[in-house]
Protein backbone atom coordinates (compact mmCIF):
# COMPACT_ATOMS: atom_id res chain seq x y z
CA UNK A 1 0.00 0.00 0.00
CA UNK A 2 0.75 3.43 0.21
CA UNK A 3 2.18 3.29 3.54
CA UNK A 4 5.12 0.88 2.46
CA UNK A 5 9.14 1.44 2.26
CA UNK A 6 10.33 -1.19 -0.79
CA UNK A 7 13.28 -0.50 -0.12
CA UNK A 8 13.73 -1.91 3.55
CA UNK A 9 10.45 -3.93 3.46
CA UNK A 10 8.72 -2.40 6.00
CA UNK A 11 4.70 -1.29 6.45
CA UNK A 12 4.08 2.20 8.04
CA UNK A 13 0.71 3.02 10.05
CA UNK A 14 0.64 6.29 9.28
CA UNK A 15 2.32 8.37 6.21
CA UNK A 16 3.98 10.24 9.12
CA UNK A 17 6.15 7.30 10.24
CA UNK A 18 7.00 6.43 6.73
CA UNK A 19 7.82 10.02 6.03
CA UNK A 20 10.14 10.12 9.30
CA UNK A 21 11.41 6.88 7.86
CA UNK A 22 12.52 7.93 5.02
CA UNK A 23 14.78 10.58 6.42
CA UNK A 24 17.02 8.37 8.79
CA UNK A 25 20.37 6.95 7.88
CA UNK A 26 19.13 3.40 7.95
CA UNK A 27 16.71 4.14 5.00
CA UNK A 28 19.56 6.09 2.90
CA UNK A 29 22.35 3.27 3.83
CA UNK A 30 19.49 0.47 1.99
CA UNK A 31 19.02 2.89 -0.62
CA UNK A 32 22.45 3.07 -1.78
CA UNK A 33 22.58 -1.19 -1.44
CA UNK A 34 19.54 -1.61 -3.94
CA UNK A 35 21.30 0.58 -6.25
CA UNK A 36 24.13 -1.41 -6.45
CA UNK A 37 22.05 -4.75 -6.37
CA UNK A 38 22.35 -5.63 -2.38
CA UNK A 39 20.12 -6.95 -0.07
CA UNK A 40 18.67 -4.50 2.43
CA UNK A 41 19.93 -4.29 5.91
CA UNK A 42 17.78 -4.74 9.29
CA UNK A 43 17.63 -2.37 11.33
CA UNK A 44 20.39 -3.81 14.08
CA UNK A 45 22.51 -4.48 11.08
CA UNK A 46 22.37 -1.02 10.22
CA UNK A 47 22.95 -0.12 13.83
CA UNK A 48 25.79 -2.27 13.56
CA UNK A 49 27.21 -0.61 10.60
CA UNK A 50 27.06 2.51 11.59
CA UNK A 51 28.88 1.96 15.14
CA UNK A 52 31.75 0.07 13.38
CA UNK A 53 31.99 3.16 11.17
CA UNK A 54 32.42 5.24 14.06
CA UNK A 55 29.02 7.21 13.08
CA UNK A 56 30.21 8.99 10.29
CA UNK A 57 27.71 8.14 7.90
CA UNK A 58 27.86 10.38 5.12
CA UNK A 59 24.53 12.82 4.00
CA UNK A 60 22.97 12.34 0.93
CA UNK A 61 22.42 16.26 0.82
CA UNK A 62 25.94 17.16 0.95
CA UNK A 63 25.79 19.06 4.34
CA UNK A 64 26.78 16.32 6.52
CA UNK A 65 29.91 14.49 7.15
CA UNK A 66 32.08 13.07 4.51
CA UNK A 67 33.32 9.70 3.23
CA UNK A 68 34.95 7.79 6.06
CA UNK A 69 38.74 8.52 4.55
CA UNK A 70 39.39 4.68 3.83
CA UNK A 71 36.53 4.11 1.57
CA UNK A 72 38.35 4.68 -1.49
CA UNK A 73 42.46 4.05 -0.02
CA UNK A 74 42.93 1.00 -2.20
CA UNK A 75 46.74 1.97 -1.17
CA UNK A 76 46.94 0.37 2.37
CA UNK A 77 49.40 -1.67 3.87
CA UNK A 78 49.29 -5.80 4.82
CA UNK A 79 50.27 -9.21 3.26
CA UNK A 80 47.92 -9.01 0.39
CA UNK A 81 49.78 -6.03 -1.63
CA UNK A 82 53.07 -5.47 -1.92
CA UNK A 83 54.76 -2.76 -3.35
CA UNK A 84 56.80 -3.02 -6.45
CA UNK A 85 60.20 -2.37 -6.52
CA UNK A 86 61.41 1.37 -8.36
CA UNK A 87 57.30 1.96 -9.66
CA UNK A 88 54.94 3.81 -8.33
CA UNK A 89 52.11 1.34 -9.03
CA UNK A 90 50.71 -1.33 -6.26
CA UNK A 91 50.14 -4.68 -6.90
CA UNK A 92 47.49 -5.89 -5.30
CA UNK A 93 47.20 -10.06 -5.09
CA UNK A 94 43.63 -11.61 -5.08
CA UNK A 95 43.50 -14.95 -4.14
CA UNK A 96 40.09 -16.87 -5.18
CA UNK A 97 41.24 -19.59 -2.94
CA UNK A 98 43.14 -18.45 -0.41
CA UNK A 99 46.35 -20.52 -1.65
CA UNK A 100 46.82 -19.94 -5.34
CA UNK A 101 47.23 -15.60 -6.90
CA UNK A 102 45.00 -16.33 -10.18
CA UNK A 103 44.30 -12.85 -10.81
CA UNK A 104 46.22 -9.55 -9.67
CA UNK A 105 44.60 -6.47 -10.00
CA UNK A 106 46.49 -3.04 -10.10
CA UNK A 107 45.52 0.02 -8.58
CA UNK A 108 46.60 3.36 -9.21
CA UNK A 109 46.65 6.41 -7.06
CA UNK A 110 46.72 8.61 -9.74
CA UNK A 111 47.54 11.92 -7.58
CA UNK A 112 49.02 10.21 -4.90
CA UNK A 113 52.42 11.13 -3.44
CA UNK A 114 54.53 8.44 -4.91
CA UNK A 115 53.48 9.16 -8.40
CA UNK A 116 53.69 12.98 -8.14
CA UNK A 117 57.28 12.55 -6.89
CA UNK A 118 58.26 10.32 -9.71
CA UNK A 119 60.35 10.19 -12.46
CA UNK A 120 59.62 7.07 -14.09
CA UNK A 121 58.89 7.52 -17.98
CA UNK A 122 57.75 3.69 -18.67
CA UNK A 123 53.79 5.46 -18.94
CA UNK A 124 51.95 7.98 -19.72
CA UNK A 125 51.32 10.63 -16.99
CA UNK A 126 50.18 13.31 -18.83
CA UNK A 127 47.08 13.53 -17.77
CA UNK A 128 48.43 13.40 -13.84
CA UNK A 129 50.71 16.06 -14.13
CA UNK A 130 51.55 17.83 -10.70
CA UNK A 131 53.06 21.00 -11.88
CA UNK A 132 49.81 22.21 -13.57
CA UNK A 133 46.50 22.57 -11.72
CA UNK A 134 43.50 21.06 -11.83
CA UNK A 135 40.33 23.56 -11.05
CA UNK A 136 37.00 21.48 -9.88
CA UNK A 137 33.71 24.20 -10.18
CA UNK A 138 30.29 22.34 -8.79
CA UNK A 139 27.22 24.22 -8.78
CA UNK A 140 23.56 23.07 -7.65
CA UNK A 141 20.39 25.16 -6.47
CA UNK A 142 22.32 27.90 -5.66
CA UNK A 143 24.61 26.67 -3.84
CA UNK A 144 28.60 27.43 -6.01
CA UNK A 145 32.21 25.93 -4.94
CA UNK A 146 35.21 26.51 -6.82
CA UNK A 147 38.83 24.79 -5.77
CA UNK A 148 42.26 24.79 -7.63
CA UNK A 149 44.25 21.78 -6.69
CA UNK A 150 48.08 20.91 -6.88
CA UNK A 151 47.90 17.61 -6.81
CA UNK A 152 46.37 17.37 -3.80
CA UNK A 153 47.12 20.23 -1.92
CA UNK A 154 44.31 23.30 -2.09
CA UNK A 155 46.04 26.08 -4.02
CA UNK A 156 42.37 28.48 -3.26
CA UNK A 157 39.05 28.07 -3.22
CA UNK A 158 35.51 29.74 -2.90
CA UNK A 159 32.04 29.31 -1.89
CA UNK A 160 29.05 31.25 -2.79
CA UNK A 161 25.56 30.40 -1.56
CA UNK A 162 22.24 32.35 -2.15
CA UNK A 163 18.58 30.87 -1.66
CA UNK A 164 17.18 30.93 -5.53
CA UNK A 165 15.18 27.54 -5.31
CA UNK A 166 11.26 27.63 -4.61
CA UNK A 167 10.37 25.76 -1.39
CA UNK A 168 8.90 22.79 -1.96
CA UNK A 169 8.42 23.35 -5.59
CA UNK A 170 11.80 23.07 -7.02
CA UNK A 171 13.10 25.11 -9.83
CA UNK A 172 14.91 28.57 -10.11
CA UNK A 173 12.49 32.00 -10.01
CA UNK A 174 14.05 33.38 -12.99
CA UNK A 175 12.43 29.60 -14.82
CA UNK A 176 9.02 30.03 -13.19
CA UNK A 177 9.13 33.64 -14.48
CA UNK A 178 9.75 32.36 -18.14
CA UNK A 179 7.08 29.86 -18.06
CA UNK A 180 4.78 32.97 -18.00
CA UNK A 181 3.26 33.32 -14.46
CA UNK A 182 5.66 35.83 -12.56
CA UNK A 183 4.96 35.80 -8.94
CA UNK A 184 5.27 38.87 -6.98
CA UNK A 185 5.34 38.38 -3.92
CA UNK A 186 8.23 38.85 -1.54
CA UNK A 187 10.14 35.61 -1.43
CA UNK A 188 9.69 35.86 -5.35
CA UNK A 189 11.72 39.21 -5.39
CA UNK A 190 14.41 37.80 -3.07
CA UNK A 191 15.06 35.09 -5.17
CA UNK A 192 15.47 37.30 -8.07
CA UNK A 193 17.26 39.35 -6.27
CA UNK A 194 19.49 36.48 -5.35
CA UNK A 195 19.96 35.03 -8.56
CA UNK A 196 21.68 38.46 -9.66
CA UNK A 197 23.86 38.59 -6.94
CA UNK A 198 25.05 35.29 -7.33
CA UNK A 199 25.77 35.89 -10.92
CA UNK A 200 27.29 38.84 -10.33
CA UNK A 201 29.88 37.04 -7.46
CA UNK A 202 30.52 34.29 -9.75
CA UNK A 203 31.45 36.55 -12.42
CA UNK A 204 33.66 38.21 -10.44
CA UNK A 205 35.62 35.08 -9.33
CA UNK A 206 36.10 33.83 -12.42
CA UNK A 207 37.62 36.83 -13.47
CA UNK A 208 39.45 36.72 -10.62
CA UNK A 209 40.97 33.11 -11.20
CA UNK A 210 42.18 34.10 -14.75
CA UNK A 211 45.54 33.40 -13.90
CA UNK A 212 44.44 29.89 -12.19
CA UNK A 213 42.16 29.13 -15.25
CA UNK A 214 45.02 29.99 -18.22
CA UNK A 215 47.71 27.62 -16.22
CA UNK A 216 45.42 25.03 -15.59
CA UNK A 217 45.45 21.65 -17.08
CA UNK A 218 42.06 20.39 -16.53
CA UNK A 219 38.51 22.00 -15.74
CA UNK A 220 35.89 19.74 -13.87
CA UNK A 221 32.46 20.70 -13.83
CA UNK A 222 29.53 19.62 -12.92
CA UNK A 223 27.04 22.63 -13.30
CA UNK A 224 22.73 22.01 -14.55
CA UNK A 225 23.06 22.90 -18.46
CA UNK A 226 20.84 25.43 -17.82
CA UNK A 227 23.01 27.32 -15.69
CA UNK A 228 25.94 26.79 -17.83
CA UNK A 229 25.63 30.00 -18.79
CA UNK A 230 26.94 31.22 -15.55
CA UNK A 231 30.47 30.16 -16.04
CA UNK A 232 30.93 31.33 -19.59
CA UNK A 233 29.76 35.16 -18.83
CA UNK A 234 33.34 36.60 -19.46
CA UNK A 235 34.19 34.03 -22.79
CA UNK A 236 38.09 35.53 -22.64
CA UNK A 237 38.48 33.82 -19.06
CA UNK A 238 36.56 31.12 -19.37
CA UNK A 239 34.73 29.94 -22.41
CA UNK A 240 32.68 27.04 -23.18
CA UNK A 241 34.52 25.72 -25.88
CA UNK A 242 37.56 24.92 -24.30
CA UNK A 243 39.20 21.95 -24.72
CA UNK A 244 40.10 21.20 -21.16
CA UNK A 245 36.68 21.56 -19.56
CA UNK A 246 35.62 17.96 -18.41
CA UNK A 247 32.47 17.16 -16.89
CA UNK A 248 31.93 15.43 -13.67
CA UNK A 249 30.75 11.71 -15.03
CA UNK A 250 29.13 11.05 -11.47
CA UNK A 251 26.38 12.48 -8.97
CA UNK A 252 28.06 15.25 -6.45
CA UNK A 253 25.89 16.08 -3.78
CA UNK A 254 25.86 19.97 -2.17
CA UNK A 255 28.54 21.69 -3.56
CA UNK A 256 30.97 22.61 -0.71
CA UNK A 257 34.85 22.57 -0.71
CA UNK A 258 34.90 18.80 1.28
CA UNK A 259 32.86 17.73 -1.54
CA UNK A 260 35.11 19.54 -4.19
CA UNK A 261 37.82 17.20 -2.36
CA UNK A 262 35.86 14.10 -2.71
CA UNK A 263 35.35 14.70 -6.29
CA UNK A 264 38.94 14.70 -6.56
CA UNK A 265 39.81 11.43 -5.27
CA UNK A 266 37.25 9.71 -7.24
CA UNK A 267 38.67 11.70 -10.44
CA UNK A 268 41.97 10.67 -9.55
CA UNK A 269 41.87 6.96 -8.90
CA UNK A 270 41.88 4.53 -11.74
CA UNK A 271 40.25 1.37 -10.30
CA UNK A 272 41.25 -1.69 -12.91
CA UNK A 273 38.97 -5.16 -12.17
CA UNK A 274 38.15 -8.53 -13.97
CA UNK A 275 35.63 -8.50 -16.09
CA UNK A 276 32.37 -11.00 -14.25
CA UNK A 277 29.70 -12.36 -15.47
CA UNK A 278 26.52 -10.39 -14.98
CA UNK A 279 23.54 -12.84 -15.98
CA UNK A 280 21.00 -10.26 -17.91
CA UNK A 281 18.29 -13.10 -18.65
CA UNK A 282 15.52 -14.93 -16.02
CA UNK A 283 15.34 -17.20 -18.68
CA UNK A 284 17.58 -19.07 -20.89
CA UNK A 285 18.05 -18.01 -24.28
CA UNK A 286 19.75 -19.50 -27.16
CA UNK A 287 20.86 -16.32 -28.59
CA UNK A 288 24.87 -16.21 -28.49
CA UNK A 289 27.12 -14.42 -26.02
CA UNK A 290 29.93 -12.45 -27.15
CA UNK A 291 32.89 -13.01 -24.77
CA UNK A 292 35.57 -11.53 -27.05
CA UNK A 293 36.57 -8.80 -25.71
CA UNK A 294 38.80 -6.54 -27.54
CA UNK A 295 39.41 -3.42 -25.95
CA UNK A 296 42.83 -2.82 -24.37
CA UNK A 297 42.62 0.68 -22.85
CA UNK A 298 40.57 2.29 -20.58
CA UNK A 299 38.80 5.64 -20.43
CA UNK A 300 40.27 7.57 -18.08
CA UNK A 301 37.60 10.56 -17.56
CA UNK A 302 36.07 10.20 -20.66
CA UNK A 303 38.64 11.76 -22.48
CA UNK A 304 41.91 10.53 -21.53
CA UNK A 305 43.77 6.93 -22.19
CA UNK A 306 46.63 5.31 -20.46
CA UNK A 307 48.34 2.40 -21.50
CA UNK A 308 47.45 -0.72 -20.91
CA UNK A 309 49.64 -2.95 -18.14
CA UNK A 310 51.68 -6.29 -18.59
CA UNK A 311 48.49 -7.59 -16.79
CA UNK A 312 45.50 -7.49 -19.47
CA UNK A 313 42.95 -5.07 -18.94
CA UNK A 314 39.09 -4.84 -20.18
CA UNK A 315 36.66 -2.58 -20.15
CA UNK A 316 32.83 -3.61 -18.91
CA UNK A 317 31.34 -3.83 -22.35
CA UNK A 318 27.75 -2.08 -22.81
CA UNK A 319 26.31 -4.68 -24.69
CA UNK A 320 28.00 -8.47 -23.62
CA UNK A 321 25.65 -10.30 -26.12
CA UNK A 322 24.18 -10.27 -29.63
CA UNK A 323 20.58 -8.40 -30.12
CA UNK A 324 18.04 -11.26 -31.12
CA UNK A 325 16.73 -10.37 -34.81
CA UNK A 326 13.22 -11.24 -33.11
CA UNK A 327 13.75 -8.60 -30.65
CA UNK A 328 14.39 -6.18 -32.77
CA UNK A 329 11.35 -6.98 -35.83
CA UNK A 330 9.08 -7.06 -32.48
CA UNK A 331 10.24 -4.08 -31.06
CA UNK A 332 9.77 -3.03 -34.64
CA UNK A 333 6.41 -3.47 -35.07
CA UNK A 334 5.15 -1.92 -31.31
CA UNK A 335 7.02 1.16 -32.53
CA UNK A 336 5.14 1.74 -35.61
CA UNK A 337 1.69 1.05 -33.60
CA UNK A 338 0.81 -1.71 -35.42
CA UNK A 339 -0.70 -3.48 -32.37
CA UNK A 340 -2.44 -6.47 -34.45
CA UNK A 341 0.72 -7.31 -36.15
CA UNK A 342 2.62 -7.55 -32.72
CA UNK A 343 -0.46 -9.92 -31.52
CA UNK A 344 0.32 -11.97 -34.39
CA UNK A 345 3.89 -12.05 -34.06
CA UNK A 346 3.80 -12.60 -30.33
CA UNK A 347 1.37 -15.59 -31.51
CA UNK A 348 3.68 -17.12 -33.66
CA UNK A 349 6.77 -16.83 -31.91
CA UNK A 350 5.45 -17.50 -28.32
CA UNK A 351 6.50 -15.89 -24.86
CA UNK A 352 10.23 -16.59 -25.14
CA UNK A 353 10.34 -13.28 -27.39
CA UNK A 354 9.09 -11.74 -24.01
CA UNK A 355 12.30 -12.43 -22.63
CA UNK A 356 14.49 -11.10 -24.83
CA UNK A 357 16.50 -8.09 -24.41
CA UNK A 358 17.99 -5.08 -26.67
CA UNK A 359 21.32 -3.50 -26.11
CA UNK A 360 20.09 -1.24 -22.93
CA UNK A 361 18.82 -4.83 -21.24
CA UNK A 362 15.08 -3.47 -21.93
CA UNK A 363 12.49 -6.12 -22.93
CA UNK A 364 9.46 -5.61 -24.82
CA UNK A 365 7.40 -4.80 -21.43
CA UNK A 366 9.89 -2.35 -20.85
CA UNK A 367 9.42 -0.25 -24.20
CA UNK A 368 5.55 -0.32 -24.08
CA UNK A 369 5.70 1.12 -20.14
CA UNK A 370 7.78 3.81 -21.40
CA UNK A 371 5.34 4.17 -24.28
CA UNK A 372 2.27 4.23 -21.90
CA UNK A 373 0.66 1.83 -24.47
CA UNK A 374 -2.04 -0.10 -22.30
CA UNK A 375 -3.04 -2.33 -25.02
CA UNK A 376 0.79 -3.63 -25.08
CA UNK A 377 1.39 -3.63 -20.92
CA UNK A 378 -1.35 -5.92 -20.86
CA UNK A 379 -0.77 -8.27 -23.79
CA UNK A 380 3.05 -8.71 -22.59
CA UNK A 381 1.70 -9.60 -19.06
CA UNK A 382 -1.08 -11.48 -19.93
CA UNK A 383 1.36 -13.61 -21.79
CA UNK A 384 3.86 -14.05 -19.33
CA UNK A 385 5.96 -11.26 -19.50
CA UNK A 386 8.02 -10.71 -16.18
CA UNK A 387 8.00 -7.19 -14.43
CA UNK A 388 10.49 -7.70 -12.26
CA UNK A 389 13.63 -7.77 -14.96
CA UNK A 390 15.21 -4.82 -14.68
CA UNK A 391 17.03 -3.30 -17.59
CA UNK A 392 20.84 -2.44 -17.68
CA UNK A 393 20.31 0.64 -15.46
CA UNK A 394 18.46 -1.13 -12.67
CA UNK A 395 14.64 0.07 -13.87
CA UNK A 396 11.92 -2.18 -14.23
CA UNK A 397 9.17 -1.87 -16.12
CA UNK A 398 6.61 -0.11 -14.11
CA UNK A 399 9.42 2.90 -13.22
CA UNK A 400 8.99 3.73 -16.76
CA UNK A 401 5.51 4.41 -17.23
CA UNK A 402 5.18 8.38 -16.98
CA UNK A 403 1.06 8.31 -17.08
CA UNK A 404 -1.18 7.05 -14.61
CA UNK A 405 -2.80 4.90 -17.30
CA UNK A 406 0.33 2.76 -17.89
CA UNK A 407 0.66 2.51 -13.68
CA UNK A 408 -2.78 0.88 -13.51
CA UNK A 409 -2.43 -1.71 -16.03
CA UNK A 410 0.17 -3.02 -14.00
CA UNK A 411 -1.62 -3.06 -10.25
CA UNK A 412 -4.72 -4.14 -12.00
CA UNK A 413 -2.46 -7.23 -13.16
CA UNK A 414 -1.66 -7.48 -9.84
CA UNK A 415 -5.03 -7.62 -8.16
CA UNK A 416 -6.14 -9.83 -10.97
CA UNK A 417 -2.69 -12.43 -9.95
CA UNK A 418 -1.93 -11.61 -6.76
CA UNK A 419 0.76 -14.82 -6.41
CA UNK A 420 2.51 -14.98 -9.89
CA UNK A 421 5.25 -12.85 -9.69
CA UNK A 422 7.16 -10.85 -7.00
CA UNK A 423 5.66 -7.46 -7.33
CA UNK A 424 7.78 -5.54 -4.34
CA UNK A 425 10.64 -6.64 -6.65
CA UNK A 426 9.10 -5.21 -9.40
CA UNK A 427 8.40 -2.45 -7.64
CA UNK A 428 4.27 -2.45 -7.98
CA UNK A 429 3.49 -0.63 -5.08
CA UNK A 430 -0.28 -2.02 -4.55
CA UNK A 431 -2.95 -3.72 -6.47
CA UNK A 432 -6.12 -2.57 -7.83
CA UNK A 433 -9.52 -4.37 -8.49
CA UNK A 434 -12.60 -3.49 -10.99
CA UNK A 435 -14.41 -3.05 -7.09
CA UNK A 436 -12.03 -0.68 -5.70
CA UNK A 437 -11.65 1.48 -8.92
CA UNK A 438 -15.36 1.55 -8.89
CA UNK A 439 -15.48 2.44 -4.77
CA UNK A 440 -12.83 5.53 -5.99
CA UNK A 441 -14.85 6.68 -8.38
CA UNK A 442 -18.05 6.71 -6.48
CA UNK A 443 -15.88 8.35 -3.67
CA UNK A 444 -14.64 10.91 -6.12
CA UNK A 445 -18.37 11.79 -7.46
CA UNK A 446 -19.73 11.97 -3.94
CA UNK A 447 -16.82 14.44 -3.22
CA UNK A 448 -17.20 16.32 -6.19
CA UNK A 449 -21.10 16.84 -5.11
CA UNK A 450 -20.37 17.71 -1.82
CA UNK A 451 -18.11 20.57 -3.44
CA UNK A 452 -20.70 21.97 -5.69
CA UNK A 453 -23.25 21.59 -3.35
CA UNK A 454 -21.07 23.57 -0.73
CA UNK A 455 -20.14 26.28 -3.71
CA UNK A 456 -23.68 26.66 -4.56
CA UNK A 457 -24.33 27.05 -0.75
CA UNK A 458 -21.42 29.57 -0.22
CA UNK A 459 -22.56 32.00 -3.48
CA UNK A 460 -26.09 31.90 -1.66
CA UNK A 461 -24.39 33.04 1.12
CA UNK A 462 -22.14 35.64 -0.28
CA UNK A 463 -24.87 37.00 -2.19
CA UNK A 464 -27.14 37.26 0.90
CA UNK A 465 -24.52 38.75 2.57
CA UNK A 466 -23.87 41.50 -0.30
CA UNK A 467 -27.68 41.96 -0.48
CA UNK A 468 -27.76 42.82 3.51
CA UNK A 469 -24.35 45.13 2.91
CA UNK A 470 -25.97 46.97 0.05
CA UNK A 471 -29.08 47.69 2.59
CA UNK A 472 -27.11 48.79 5.43
CA UNK A 473 -25.13 51.71 3.36
CA UNK A 474 -28.16 52.72 1.86
CA UNK A 475 -29.90 52.74 5.14
CA UNK A 476 -26.67 54.80 6.56
CA UNK A 477 -26.36 57.12 3.30
CA UNK A 478 -30.16 58.29 4.01
CA UNK A 479 -29.28 58.39 7.74
CA UNK A 480 -25.92 60.76 7.23
CA UNK A 481 -28.29 62.71 4.68
CA UNK A 482 -31.07 63.35 7.32
CA UNK A 483 -28.93 65.06 9.85
CA UNK A 484 -26.76 66.60 7.39
CA UNK A 485 -26.63 70.06 8.15
CA UNK A 486 -27.70 73.10 5.32
CA UNK A 487 -26.23 76.08 3.60
CA UNK A 488 -27.17 79.23 5.39
CA UNK A 489 -28.16 81.30 2.30
CA UNK A 490 -30.00 78.79 -0.08
CA UNK A 491 -30.82 75.88 2.80
CA UNK A 492 -29.36 72.97 0.38
CA UNK A 493 -27.91 70.23 2.05
CA UNK A 494 -24.39 70.34 3.00
CA UNK A 495 -22.78 66.76 1.54
CA UNK A 496 -19.81 65.54 0.74
CA UNK A 497 -16.42 66.34 2.66
CA UNK A 498 -17.00 68.97 5.43
CA UNK A 499 -13.53 70.24 4.37
CA UNK A 500 -14.66 71.52 1.23
CA UNK A 501 -17.48 73.57 2.56
CA UNK A 502 -17.32 77.09 3.09
CA UNK A 503 -17.20 78.93 6.59
CA UNK A 504 -18.07 82.41 8.04
CA UNK A 505 -18.13 83.02 11.46
CA UNK A 506 -20.57 80.40 12.75
CA UNK A 507 -22.38 79.92 9.34
CA UNK A 508 -21.73 76.90 6.77
CA UNK A 509 -22.38 77.65 3.13
CA UNK A 510 -22.38 75.36 0.10
CA UNK A 511 -20.53 78.00 -2.17
CA UNK A 512 -18.71 81.43 -2.37
CA UNK A 513 -22.00 82.87 -4.12
CA UNK A 514 -23.42 82.16 -0.76
CA UNK A 515 -21.41 83.40 1.27
CA UNK A 516 -21.24 86.66 -0.30
CA UNK A 517 -24.59 86.84 -0.35
CA UNK A 518 -25.58 85.82 3.14
CA UNK A 519 -22.94 88.98 4.00
CA UNK A 520 -24.47 91.60 2.16
CA UNK A 521 -27.94 90.32 3.79
CA UNK A 522 -26.65 90.22 7.32
CA UNK A 523 -24.87 93.48 6.75
CA UNK A 524 -28.68 94.86 5.29
CA UNK A 525 -30.30 93.14 8.46
CA UNK A 526 -28.18 95.37 10.76
CA UNK A 527 -28.42 98.71 9.55
CA UNK A 528 -32.53 98.34 9.81
CA UNK A 529 -31.60 97.06 13.20
CA UNK A 530 -29.36 100.45 13.82
CA UNK A 531 -32.21 102.58 12.53
CA UNK A 532 -34.74 101.08 13.88
CA UNK A 533 -32.90 101.55 17.24
CA UNK A 534 -32.52 105.09 16.81
CA UNK A 535 -35.87 106.23 15.87
CA UNK A 536 -37.28 104.51 18.48
CA UNK A 537 -35.07 106.79 21.38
Amino acid sequence: NSTTCNTCRLDFETVASQREHFKTDWHRLNGKLKLKGKPPMTETEANAYFNAQGNETESLSGSGTEESEGEDEFVEEDSGKEKLAHSEFVRIKVRSDGMENDNEHIVIRALGASVLNSNATAYDYSVLDSTRPWIIILYAAGHFAAVVYRGEKVVTSATVHRYVVRQKQGGSQSAKDNSGKKAKSAGATLRRYNEQMLEKEVKTLIFSWASHIKTCSRVFISIPKRSRSLLFQNPKVLSSSDERIRRIPFAIRRPTVNEASRTLKKLSLVSIAELQTVITDTKPSNTPVNTDIKSSEIKLLETQKVRSLDSPVHDIPKQTKRVDERMVAFIELCANCDLDAAAAFLRKHGSEVLFLSDENGATALHFAAEQDNTFLINLFLESGSSPEIPDYRGRVAYQLCKKKEGRDCFRYFMGRNPDMWNYSKASIPSALTEENERERKEKAKAKKKRQAQKRKENKQKAKIEAEAAEKAAKAKAEAEEASAPRCSNCEEKLTGNPSLWFHRMDYKYCSNQCVQTHRRFLSAQAAQNRLASKKSW
